[in-house]
């Protein structure tokens, strides 16, 4: 996967998020994991988890903040002011995307995409998702651990994605 160039980290308290994952329920997103007990499981998992590498990175001068309060928009633009940056600089550079659920990481890199063509998204959740729907033995495990907002096991996520790369 080479060097990481670049990680984005989405702010957002978690009652904008729950209220954000709790809307998209109502969509019908379809997720068995959006509903108001697995999400709190989700964001303990997520401070757990997650927060002491976004300390990490953000002690290191490696972290790139931004706001998700405000409007998918505006969140965009500086979101794709950071690509623009990175990629002018770079070459076949790696990134990270990283915020809690219902953060927005999902729908910004649909527009990364969309405005550089060339990139590849690999979303963890996505993954897991997939493998979960497949029946397997592995596949039952995830949607267990996934409709309980359980981790997966770093892992099993990090041979999926491995997999996804090759």
């Amino acid at each position: 996967m080479g060097q990481v160039k670049g990680t984005v980290f989405f702010e957002l308290d978690e009652e904008t998020m729950m209220k954000r994952l709790l809307g998209r329920a109502a969509a019908g997103s379809g997720r068995s994991d959006d509903n108001v007990e697995s999400i709190k499981k989700r964001f303990i998992t997520n401070k757990q988890e997650a927060e002491p590498v976004v300390n990490r990175l953000s002690r290191e001068g490696r972290l790139s903040a931004i706001d998700a309060r405000k409007t998918p928009d505006q969140v965009y633009a500086v979101t794709k002011s950071y690509f623009e940056q990175w990629l002018n600089v770079r070459k076949l550079p790696s990134f990270f995307v990283l915020g809690g659920p219902g953060s927005g990481k999902g729908t910004n890199c649909e527009k990364l995409l969309r405005d550089f063509p060339g990139l590849r998204h690999l979303s963890a959740g996505e993954l897991l998702r997939e493998e979960a729907k497949k029946g397997t033995e592995l596949g039952d495990q995830i949607a267990g651990l996934l409709a309980q907002g359980q981790l997966v096991p770093g892992e099993v996520t990090v041979r999926l994605i491995t997999n996804a790369i090759n």
